[in-house]
């Protein structure tokens, strides 16, 4: 497959999440996007008091809805109440369903600016980044930092209006991966081994982890404004991209 992996569906429902499927889910917020009073329902004393300590409204609006996505979409695959739902995060920083104890799905979740991404599957280590597009004055230093040689060779030869897309989809398929084992973990971007499968501006990329499983990461089509990435475990899995 190459290109942009994403043909996002508006559906009504969460439907179930199977064993060979992977899950990612779209918010954006707007005009139209549910208040916060009406989001709060699904959040923790713990997340509620968090969400007051922003002081800007549109902070406080994309972490409320994160959270109360989140938990909406958690609590559709598990059969639990959103409320109900304890989030904690591993020793290495990755979120996982503290309580209630049972065999839940894997997910991540990244959001800027106004998106929101979600990942979700089972029996799979999974990650998920978004960046938006900003200008960057020192690309080059962060490429020779924390990229291959192939990547930053890659990147120095793009044509001059392709350098800043190019820049955000590499450095969102790494983030994405480190997120996928977790950000404590000892890796180095710049020692994890792709290559890059190129056509045009798409790529897809493939790398081994250090149990040699394959890993694989989409480019994903999630705004114009935005740059966004999915890393996913293993082999034999089906992706759907979604949005309520």
């Amino acid at each position: 497959m190459k290109g942009y992996y994403s043909k996002w569906q508006k559906v009504d429902s969460i439907p179930e999440l199977r064993d060979n499927e992977v899950h990612v889910w779209r918010v954006v917020l707007n005009s139209g996007s549910p208040g916060i009073a009406a989001l709060l329902e699904h959040l923790s004393e713990e997340e509620i008091a968090r969400a007051e300590r922003f002081r800007r409204h549109g902070d406080r609006l994309r972490f409320v809805t994160a959270r109360a996505r989140l938990r909406e979409i958690i609590g559709s695959y598990s059969g639990l109440s959103p409320r109900d739902i304890r989030i904690g995060k591993h020793e290495r920083g990755k979120p996982y369903i503290a309580h209630p104890e049972g065999k839940h799905p894997e997910f991540n979740i990244s959001h800027s600016g106004k998106l929101i991404l979600m990942a979700f599957t089972r029996n799979r280590r999974i990650g998920i980044d978004v960046e938006r597009y900003r200008s960057l004055d020192n690309a080059t230093k962060i490429m020779k930092r924390f990229f291959s040689r192939e990547e930053a060779d890659y990147y120095r030869n793009c044509n001059d209006d392709m350098k800043k897309s190019t820049f955000f989809k590499l450095w969102t398929a790494r983030e994405a991966y480190v997120k996928a084992v977790g950000r404590g973990a000892a890796v180095s971007r710049k020692d994890i081994p792709v290559s890059l499968l190129t056509d045009g501006r798409q790529r897809t990329l493939r790398t081994n982890d250090e149990n040699q499983d394959n890993w694989y990461f989409f480019n994903l089509d999630a705004s114009p404004e935005y740059e966004a990435a999915l890393a996913v475990q293993g082999d034999g899995f089906v992706t759907m991209f979604m949005e309520l």
